[in-house]
């Protein structure tokens, strides 16, 4: 079973070069073999409404600027009310540095409380906002606390990344943006069961990086576990 939790639904406006329709999302799993996907946006009774349209197929990832007014309440409602899965955070657009301090130890320490996911962006984009270090300090203060680290630290910063997954137990890689030598590098030294397929749809198609999993990774029971596997156990789906 193919898994992804690391996609995009854009509300109507958002960015007109992309689709702003979960059926379309739902189509594009078919034709992709894809049978569950985290989804977010950054208007979470979007993403609400998507999820109860396809409850078999997508679960909700929470959208927060933790340093926003009554953001921990807006967190708590996606995990208590709206029972999102977890939290997508890109530290540039949130306005937020990836670290433990009195405003992200909160939001960290929720998410478990719920046993919800974070899944946080980790690109030269977001440089000095979320490095691979910055990960590893919020992996040692809540080591209860399962991390998706998205992209791998893509381009400049992978095998820190990979480090990182190594050394910590509940840090994992997420693939999008990722090339296929630091897939099967992270594979080799961090583990298949550490690495997790993203897609990012609609900026990527599922086909795309399950092809690039494919080659990657050619082991088959690896392959299993990063196309799937580790996801389902990782956010508790039958």
């Amino acid at each position: 079973m193919i898994i992804d939790p690391h996609n995009v639904i854009h509300t109507v406006g958002d960015d007109p070069s992309v689709p702003d329709s979960a059926a379309q999302l739902v189509v594009d799993m078919d034709r992709g073999g894809v049978a569950r996907c985290g989804v977010y946006c950054t208007d979470n009774q979007v993403v609400a409404e998507a999820v109860k349209k396809y409850p078999d197929r997508l679960w909700g990832m929470g959208w927060i600027i933790p340093s926003d007014f009554g953001a921990c309440e807006e967190l708590e409602k996606c995990l208590k009310v709206l029972k999102f899965k977890g939290l997508k955070l890109n530290m540039t657009k949130s306005q937020a540095v990836l670290r433990p301090n009195s405003v992200m130890n909160e939001i960290f320490a929720m998410l478990i409380d719920y046993d919800a996911v974070l899944l946080a962006h980790s690109t030269e984009g977001d440089h000095i906002f979320s490095m691979p270090y910055q990960f590893e300090q919020v992996a040692w203060a809540f080591p209860k606390l399962k991390i998706i680290m998205a992209h791998i630290g893509a381009p400049d910063d992978c095998e820190e990344a990979i480090r990182v997954a190594t050394w910590n137990k509940n840090v994992y890689l997420g693939s999008h943006a990722a090339p296929g030598s630091v897939i099967r590098q992270a594979v080799k030294r961090a583990g298949a069961h550490k690495v997790i397929l993203g897609t990012d749809w609609p900026y990527q198609d599922f086909e795309v990086e399950i092809k690039k999993m494919e080659m990657a990774v050619p082991d088959p029971a690896d392959l299993k576990l990063v196309l799937g596997e580790n996801t389902r156990r990782m956010f508790n789906f039958d």
